[in-house]
């Protein structure tokens, strides 16, 4: 596998873990499928790459979520897209990145909000530049009264109920529409939204809600010093995590096994793609990394849409 043939392939991927800080306009991968209202599937080089939607915030209530992926398989099912993206950004819950589409010249998360299908959210870090086209058209569904914005437009969007009950803090918090939780002090709570954290006072009471602890691979087990070799072996351990989620059937622990196996792919996938750059014409390299990016999709499709 040449460079020329893995460039695409090794973009997609630091576009994944949020290693690349912006995609190159132009580009335009066609859309394979659109399994939830805050999900889409691009194809690049035969490779399928989930994506989630930056700058929107989609309201809970079924109904919506509904008539949101309906429009937005509408939009994009079978089109191509160009994909744009900065680290500002950020990711969703299964480590996604967060992006705006474009297809045929239209902002397909703008689009969304001047339908008033949702509201316009900043991403992890303000960047009042790349956010201005989907902040216009939160003002524009507002002066239309589009959809959310029916009933007159409001400066600030209400949280949900279940939200504002929940703002007493606790030792432990999840977010809506979000499998885990976490402990409230941790890195990944503070990547929540504000406005859709739960806190809980226990761990008892957040598994009671239908919550469950993250599986976190431990530093020293994934640590490397950017060789081959430790690819190889971060990327062995990564292959046996999976293996032990298929043999686990429908059951909780498959998804434990599916999370550990996705952190273990994606770093060897890190010290994978650089070595490929080095080395574009190690054939036997740059199949360990198509492998590994297929194993790595497979624990996300696995974990969210099955």
């Amino acid at each position: 596998m040449t460079l020329q043939n893995l460039r695409p392939l090794i973009a997609a991927v630091l576009l994944s873990v949020g290693m690349l800080s912006l995609a190159h306009a132009g580009d335009a991968y066609p859309v394979v499928a659109v399994p939830a209202p805050d999900r889409v599937v691009v194809l690049t080089r035969n490779f399928p790459v989930v994506l989630g939607l930056a700058h929107i915030a989609i309201p809970d209530d079924d109904t919506s979520r509904a008539a949101i992926q309906a429009k937005l398989g509408e939009l994009m099912k079978g089109k191509k897209a160009e994909i744009l993206y900065s680290a500002s950004f950020g990711t969703d819950s299964a480590g996604a990145a967060k992006v705006q589409f474009v297809v045929a010249g239209t902002n397909i998360n703008a689009e969304l909000v001047a339908a008033g299908l949702a509201r316009f959210q900043e991403g992890a870090k303000s960047d009042p530049a790349l956010e201005k086209p989907v902040r216009d058209a939160e003002g524009k569904a507002q002066k239309n009264k589009a959809g959310l914005w029916a009933k007159g437009p409001k400066t600030t969007p209400e949280a949900p109920k279940s939200v504002v009950a929940a703002q007493k803090k606790g030792p432990f918090c999840s977010e809506l529409d979000t499998p885990y939780y976490f402990a409230s002090d941790t890195d990944e709570a503070a990547k929540f939204n504000p406005q859709r954290v739960i806190y809980y006072p226990d761990e008892a009471t957040a598994q009671r809600a239908g919550k469950k602890a993250k599986a976190k691979v431990e530093e020293s087990a994934i640590a490397s010093d950017g060789t081959e070799a430790s690819a190889d072996t971060i990327f062995e351990k990564g292959k046996n995590a999976y293996n032990a989620a298929i043999d686990k059937g429908n059951s909780p622990e498959r998804d434990q096994f599916y999370e550990e196996a996705y952190q273990y792919l994606t770093k060897a996938m890190q010290i994978y793609t650089p070595l490929c750059e080095k080395k574009p014409n190690d054939e036997a390299l740059g199949e360990k990394l198509r492998k590994c990016m297929q194993l790595r999709y497979g624990t996300v499709k696995q974990r969210r849409f099955h």
